[in-house]
């Protein structure tokens, strides 16, 4: 099973219908005034946590194999900011799955990501692909484009091949 957090957002909701279209079993992790019907609908187990709690986290990786987040902070506030979210909540995700034995970790970066960026986001994103390189070999990082290149187009052809359990494929 894939767990998808960020499911409501512009990327992860179409993410989120490719994977159910493909009946690819699928979980989200959401908050609850997020839009989560529609998935609920379209026959995603719809799990209710943030990010920046540990417990729900615990909670939607039981039983997943695969797991990929598009969450991020950058439209929101309060709370979530880019240190809570994108940095110590998306690296809270990635090492609790990896701990229950998770097998793919799916990473959406960003165009100029780099630990080393003077922007907030670029340098979360940065620290956590350089992470997730060393730490994780059976990561991924997906960086996707404003500008439909070759690349692209094939990787949304590839999200289903990929997240399918047979099979290896790795996208740097």
């Amino acid at each position: 099973m894939v767990l998808l957090v960020g499911a409501t957002g512009r990327l992860g909701s179409r993410i989120a219908r490719e994977l159910l279209a493909s009946r690819t079993p699928l979980r989200v992790l959401c908050r609850r005034m997020s839009g989560h019907a529609v998935l609920r609908r379209m026959g995603a187990d719809v799990r209710f946590g943030d990010l920046r709690d540990q417990a729900s986290v615990d909670a939607a990786c039981e039983g997943i194999d695969t797991v990929l987040s598009t969450a991020s902070a950058v439209s929101r506030g309060g709370d979530d900011t880019v240190d809570a979210v994108d940095d110590a909540g998306t690296r809270r995700l990635f090492d609790r799955a990896a701990s229950r034995g998770v097998t793919r970790i799916v990473s959406v970066s960003a165009m100029g990501a780099t630990p080393s960026s003077p922007v907030p986001l670029l340098a979360a994103k940065g620290a956590l692909d350089k992470r997730g390189d060393a730490a994780r070999p059976a990561a991924a990082t997906v960086c996707a484009s404003r500008s439909p290149t070759p690349e692209s187009a094939s990787l949304n052809k590839s999200w289903n091949a990929f997240l399918r359990p047979s099979n290896k494929l790795i996208l740097r």
